[in-house]
């Protein structure tokens, strides 16, 4: 495995080397980002559908009774963000599905982020079918509120010193005289 400098540049070779496998995924990266190329990667989440949420969940509970007022609370919890690595969209969220499709609530975990280069993701998208369902404003905007509480920290329990790059660069200064 190789360190690719600049995955926006090689996608040609990334895309014929990797086997992907189709999922649902929400965009997380700023819209405004991705339609001025300010970022060479795309930031992605699964997004459950929420019967399939419900099935992986039961399986992985080892106490199988009493499963329909535990699984009324899980869904509480998501809903009302005490499970802080999952939220929910889904139909009445603001999404532009909210026309009565038929679009399913979606558990999105942050837990496990995705990132694709913009232009493996652009090529995808011209050749892909499926319908796309965008957030509007404020449910955008709670979404990414969700994925900051998750991924923020508050505070170190040990601050980094204030000299903690001098020993690397005495030690380049001396490998690099020698």
């Amino acid at each position: 495995m190789a360190w690719v400098k600049d995955a926006a540049e090689d996608s040609d070779r990334i895309t014929s080397t990797v086997r992907a496998e189709a999922c649902d995924l929400i965009v997380l990266t700023n819209s405004c980002d991705i339609a001025q190329h300010n970022v060479p990667l795309v930031l992605l989440c699964p997004a459950h559908d929420v019967t399939d949420y419900c099935a992986a969940w039961l399986a992985g509970r080892s106490d199988k009774s009493g499963h329909k007022g535990a699984w009324r609370t899980r869904c509480t919890e998501i809903q009302r963000g005490r499970t802080q690595n999952l939220t929910v969209l889904g139909v009445g969220n603001g999404s532009e599905a909210d026309e009565g499709d038929g679009t399913d609530y979606r558990v999105v975990d942050f837990s496990e982020p995705y990132t694709l280069p913009l232009a493996v993701l652009k090529r995808h998208l011209h050749v892909t079918t499926h319908t796309r369902i965008c957030l509007l404003p404020p449910y955008c905007e709670h979404l990414s509120q969700a994925f900051a509480r998750y991924h923020m920290r508050v505070g170190l329990p040990t601050s980094v010193p204030d000299n903690f790059g001098e020993e690397a660069l005495a030690s380049a200064l001396t490998d690099g005289s020698q």
